[in-house]
Formats: structure tokens, C-alpha cells, sequence
């Protein structure tokens, strides 16, 4: 009986220590579950912390999404050691020595608790970066301070403490909706946060005690210490609106702008078009393309994107307008092609421009003066109306449309045929991106070539195709070199703008061009160098009309700024054009037949429709003094008469003058 019960007794035993291996295996194995999966919850929690971050061309952040809690935060890889140290020294000297909480300072709190002593600050970095990721800063009790203990155990069991304390750093609350040292760098001090100073460090480090009443904003709001003046830097994508849709989802996303240069040009147009708000000139578009490296340097499509109001919320970078004179470079450009030459000499008098009714329209210049005979590099640095259409003739409208359609390929809104010939007067309708675009013809010697703002990726404009941005020949050299030859010079269109203007720069190798559409609804003004092109407009998302602001008087002063905020950051440093051959080299071609006019008369022209009210005065005007007949009845004398059509139909004018007799048939209809 003795030995079966002791045989039974050690077969229980076995069995016993048998079932403690497996349970002990089960809870060794539970344990590590349950730490992995802890551990785990807490990383997944920490990374939800971190929106799509997208960078600047040298690294800086420009926005961060923000994530569910409405919170800005950036995940900072590289922390300062000498950030690490002033924060160990003040949160946790024992942190390089326990095992995520610190059993000695634990025990001194449960004895002055039980002593009814105040109670100190107990928690290691590691806790407090398990109650940052639990939100459990505000709801103190034994529950949480439990899930504080098993966290920080877990998280020191399966990270380093040079990533537990990264995680740290990048997750603490900063005040105003900032998250993590890094971001609260950016944000309050407008630095990297490898780049603080011991004063800009200290600040931070006093924010931690009390994120909304110790950040930086609030201890420094009445410091008179101009070196360390707050200037908050506003992180979030509604103040760089124009950058979302090129970066898309992608977590990190690296643009070509310069952040500083963006932010000071912003800042600058709103407090000029502010001064156009009476005048209906409140928004504004700043595209500058960076020739040199072929990408984005800056893109403003609003002055202020958080304001409602104005349709400050569109990004008008994107917004097809109506281009004004902007357009006469290309058109002469395109006669150089065919034959004429920067003296090639044009006949500045009204000319007919048929509509599609059947009466005519006479298109002035913008001073309502005429200049007679007067050579394509004058009339296109004083920007003339006159002289563009007849250059234009001289070129063709289809050829224009083809090369527009087959070499440029720019998407447009309609056909560019349906402009018809007042295309030469600024109808053509482009975005200011893709105007810019067009304009590096010039500085890259009659080339277009893919210009990126997305640094490691192809992303397409709108308005672009696939087509567009293919490296090609639009222009030939030598014709964009007579365009920069006459827009760089300064004195040609000196009785258009004045000497002393705002498109007057203390450099010399900048070509200019100004723009107005019809009725003042768009103000431009576009520049080149062979570093930069700067597009400015200057409007209202309305596309109502200005109250006669013109491209200078517009965009004249915003261009301006723009120009020396490029200088002052050695983006624009003066540097010559690069031209292949010298300006004596140009086509000289004393008149093209096609461009000329010959006639003495000014007004009418032969063939002309004239439609007016019955018993209107028209003047009759010729280029020298002489005798007017109408149907052989003198009826004046003079180089300009009045006459005053008594019946519809066809009437018959003839000039004799010294040497010149000239007659012209013209049809009058009484409205």
C-alpha cells in the first residue's frame, strides 16, 4: 500500500513540475505577447501622431498635415545631444539607468504619501512619453498611472533609450496645438531644431512643465529683447494651399520653393494689394521660376489663404486670365523668325480690325496717341497696340496658332483660332504658372525644357501635358535674343513707363515686359534674367474691372518688391545675358511690306464701315497738310477736318496734298 501510494505521489509530482514547465512557458510566452503588443499599441499611437509633411528646397518645413486631434507634429530624426542633456538633467537623471520607471523615487513618493507629505513628480521620461501617447495628462488616478508603470516597462524592454528618447522629444505637448520639440522649433522660432541656441532651448524646456501657460509664445509675448522676438510660424497647409495639390498623400514631400523667400513675398503682397482694395486689385499671383536648376522658386496664389473673404481662398496661380501685352514678345519673336529685325521699321496709325458683324473695330494705344513710322524695338519696349497688329499680320494668325498648338503646347480654355486677331491685343487667356513657363523661352535661348516643384518626382501642371514638358526648340536663338535685346534696354521705353519708375532696378540684365487686359481686369508685369522669371498679377477673382490699374501701376510695385527680395537672397545677382550673337548682328530691314503702311491717310482706312449716330461729327486725319474732297466737293484742308456724313452708302474721299493724291472708299451706316 506504502509504495503505490508513493508511486502515485511522485507520478503526481512529475506531473505537477511538468504543468509548472508548460505553465511557466505560457506566461513567459503570455508575458511576451502581451509586452509586444503593449508595445506595440503604443508605436502605432506614436506614429498617428505625424501628418504629411512637405519641405522646402533646403530642407525646412513649409506645412504639416494635422493629425485627428487637430494637432501639428513633425517627426524630428536627428535631436541635438545637447537638447538631450538639458532635458535629462531637468526630467530624468536616472534615465540612462532604470528599467522605464525609477523604483527608488516610486518608494520616497509612497512613503510621503503615507507620511501625508506633498508628493514630488515621480514619472521617468519613459512614462511621461506612455501618458503624451494614452492622453492621460489631465486624468491623474491609479488606473492610468498603472498603465503608465507597465508602458514605460514594456517600451524599455523592446526600444533603446536613444529612440525612446527621440520618441519623447518628438511627442511631448508643446502649447497651441504643437506636438514634439521639433515642431515647436519650427514654429515658434522658425529653426531647425539642430540649430537652437541655449536661450531658444531653455524656453522649450520650460514649456514642458506647462505646454499652454510656459511655451515660448506666451513667456516671450512682452519681451523687449529683439533677439529673441516670437514670430510664429504658421505650420499648417491652409497657408500654403498652393503646394497641396502637387504633393498629393505623399508623407514626406520635398518642393523646390524656398520657404523664407515664399513666406516674405506672401507677407508683402498683402500689405500692397491691401492698398488696392478700393481700386478692386485685392488678389494677387506671384510665380518665380528658378532657370538655373529648372524648377518652382516661389508660388503665391493668395496674399492671405486663411482670410474668407476677397476670394482669397483660390489659388489664382491656377487661374486662367486674360494676358494683356504680355503676349507681343512671342509675336515678335516670331517676325524676327521670318525676316524682321529690331529696326525693321512699322507704320504706328489706326488700322481696321474686322469684326464678325459687319462693321469694324479700331483698336488704339493704350496713350491714345500715334506715332507715325517707327521701328519693332521701339514699339515693342513702349508696348504699342498698333504696331502688335500689324506685326502680327506680318506673321500670320494660323502660323501663330500652329506654333502656339505644335510647339508651345500649353493647354488653353478654347481654341486659340477663337481669340481671332485680338490675340495681338492680350486676349489670349493663360494661368500665370503657365505664362511663366512660356517665358523661360527667352532665358534658356529659345528652348522649352521640364521645370519640377516636386524635387524627386514628375508631377504635371495644370494647363501641361506630358507634351509640354519634353525638352524642345520653340524659338530660334537669335530671335529671343532680339527680344531680351529690346525689353533689357532701358531708354527705349522710357516715354512709355518714365525714367525714374518702379520698373527701374539697381541692375542691368533684366528684361521687362508689362501687361493690361481689356477693361483693366488683369494688371501684369514679367521679368527675366538669366537666374529668374518673375510673373506678378494682379486682379480680382471676379474678373470684374479695376478702376484703371494698369500693369505698372498694379503689379508695378508687387513686381518690384518681389525683384528685391530675390536680390537681397542672391537669387538675382546681376549676371549677364548670355548671347550669342551681338546686336549689330540682327536682321536690319528697312521696311516689310507686310508690316508697313504706305498710306497717307491715318483715318479711315480704304474700305473702312463706319457706323454712327445721324448728324455725328467724324474727323478725317492724314499723315501731311493738303485739300479733302468728298464725291469731287472740296469739303476741307488741313492735315485733320470734321466731317459730318449726311447720307448712308458708299462715299468716296480723295486727299491731294504736295506731290499726292490719294482717294479711299468708305461705307457709313446711321445707327
Amino acid at each position: 500500500m506504502y509504495h503505490k501510494f508513493k508511486f502515485y505521489c511522485k507520478k503526481l509530482i512529475t506531473r505537477l513540475i511538468h504543468i509548472r514547465k508548460k505553465l511557466i512557458i505560457f506566461l513567459v510566452v503570455f508575458f511576451v505577447i502581451l509586452v509586444g503588443a503593449y508595445s506595440f499599441f503604443l508605436y502605432h499611437t506614436y506614429l498617428q501622431l505625424f501628418g504629411n509633411v512637405i519641405f522646402d528646397r533646403n530642407g525646412r518645413i513649409v506645412s504639416i498635415v494635422p493629425n485627428k486631434f487637430d494637432e501639428v507634429a513633425f517627426r524630428a530624426e536627428e535631436i541635438p545631444d545637447k537638447l538631450i542633456q538639458k532635458i535629462i538633467q531637468q526630467e530624468d537623471q536616472q534615465f540612462y539607468y532604470h528599467i522605464g520607471f525609477n523604483p527608488y523615487r516610486w518608494t520616497k513618493a509612497l512613503i510621503g504619501k503615507l507620511e501625508g507629505k506633498k508628493i514630488i513628480a515621480v514619472s521617468t521620461i519613459p512614462e511621461q512619453l506612455v501618458k503624451n501617447l494614452l492622453r492621460n495628462n489631465n486624468k491623474r488616478n491609479v488606473f492610468n498611472k498603472v498603465n503608465e508603470l507597465m508602458g514605460s516597462s514594456t517600451l524599455s524592454l523592446l526600444f533603446s533609450k536613444n529612440e525612446i528618447m527621440k520618441m519623447y522629444v518628438n511627442s511631448v505637448p508643446m502649447g497651441n496645438g504643437i506636438i514634439g520639440m521639433g515642431t515647436a522649433s519650427e514654429y515658434y522660432f522658425n529653426k531647425n531644431i539642430n540649430d537652437l541656441n541655449d536661450k531658444e532651448m531653455g524656453l522649450l524646456l520650460q514649456t514642458l512643465k506647462n505646454p499652454n501657460s510656459y511655451n515660448p509664445n506666451t513667456l516671450l509675448k512682452n519681451n523687449l529683447d529683439e533677439n529673441y522676438k516670437i514670430h510664429v510660424n504658421n505650420l499648417r497647409p491652409a497657408f500654403y494651399p498652393e503646394l497641396q495639390a502637387y504633393c498629393g498623400e505623399k508623407k514626406l514631400c520635398k518642393t523646390t520653393i524656398d520657404k523664407n523667400v515664399t513666406n516674405i513675398i506672401r507677407e508683402q503682397s498683402k500689405k500692397i494689394t491691401e492698398q488696392l482694395w478700393d481700386m478692386h486689385g485685392e488678389n494677387a499671383a506671384i510665380v518665380v521660376l528658378d532657370v538655373k536648376n529648372k524648377n518652382f522658386l516661389a508660388l503665391i496664389g493668395t496674399p492671405e489663404p486663411t482670410l474668407l473673404s476677397h476670394g482669397y481662398q483660390i489659388d489664382m496661380t491656377q487661374e486662367y486670365r486674360a494676358i494683356g501685352s504680355t503676349v507681343k514678345p512671342f509675336i515678335y519673336a516670331l517676325a524676327f523668325m521670318k525676316g524682321a529685325g529690331p529696326d525693321t521699321i512699322v507704320d504706328d496709325n489706326p488700322v481696321e480690325l474686322p469684326l464678325l458683324s459687319d462693321f469694324s473695330l479700331y483698336p488704339k494705344n493704350f496713350d491714345g496717341k500715334y506715332r507715325g513710322r517707327i521701328s519693332l524695338k521701339e514699339a515693342l519696349s513702349q508696348s504699342l497696340n498698333i504696331p502688335a497688329l500689324k506685326v502680327m499680320n506680318f506673321v500670320g494668325l494660323q502660323s501663330f496658332y500652329d506654333w502656339f498648338t505644335n510647339d508651345v503646347r500649353i493647354n488653353l480654355i478654347q481654341e486659340p483660332r477663337d481669340y481671332g486677331s485680338s490675340t495681338a491685343l492680350g486676349a489670349l487667356e493663360l494661368t500665370p504658372t503657365q505664362l511663366a513657363y512660356m517665358f523661360t523661352i527667352f532665358p534658356q535661348n529659345g528652348k522649352l525644357l521640364p521645370y519640377k516643384i516636386v524635387s524627386d518626382e514628375e508631377i504635371l501642371l495644370k494647363g501641361f501635358t506630358k507634351k509640354t514638358m519634353e525638352e524642345r526648340d520653340v524659338l530660334s536663338s537669335s530671335s529671343t535674343e532680339a527680344v531680351t535685346s529690346i525689353l533689357s534696354n532701358r531708354f527705349y521705353g522710357v516715354e512709355q513707363f518714365g525714367v525714374n519708375s518702379n520698373l527701374q532696378l539697381p541692375i542691368k540684365n533684366y528684361s521687362v515686359k508689362t501687361g493690361t487686359s481689356s477693361n483693366y481686369h488683369d494688371s501684369w508685369v514679367i521679368s527675366y534674367t538669366p537666374e529668374v522669371v518673375v510673373v506678378v498679377w494682379v486682379g480680382n477673382t471676379a474678373n470684374e474691372p479695376m478702376q484703371r490699374i494698369t500693369g505698372q501701376s498694379g503689379a508695378g510695385d508687387l513686381w518690384e518688391m518681389v525683384m528685391g527680395i530675390l536680390m537681397d537672397n542672391k537669387y538675382i545677382n546681376d549676371e549677364e545675358f548670355n548671347y550669342m550673337i551681338k546686336e549689330q548682328g540682327y536682321p536690319k530691314i528697312g521696311s516689310v511690306l507686310q508690316i508697313m503702311d504706305s498710306s497717307i491717310f491715318i483715318f479711315p482706312k480704304n474700305g473702312d464701315r463706319i457706323r454712327i449716330e445721324k448728324g455725328q461729327t467724324v474727323q478725317l486725319s492724314a499723315t501731311s497738310g493738303g485739300v479733302w474732297y468728298l464725291d469731287s466737293q472740296i469739303i476741307g484742308s488741313g492735315s485733320e477736318i470734321s466731317w459730318i456724313p449726311t447720307k448712308e452708302g458708299n462715299t468716296k474721299i480723295t486727299f491731294k496734298g504736295s506731290g499726292v493724291v490719294e482717294s479711299l472708299s468708305i461705307s457709313v451706316k446711321f445707327k
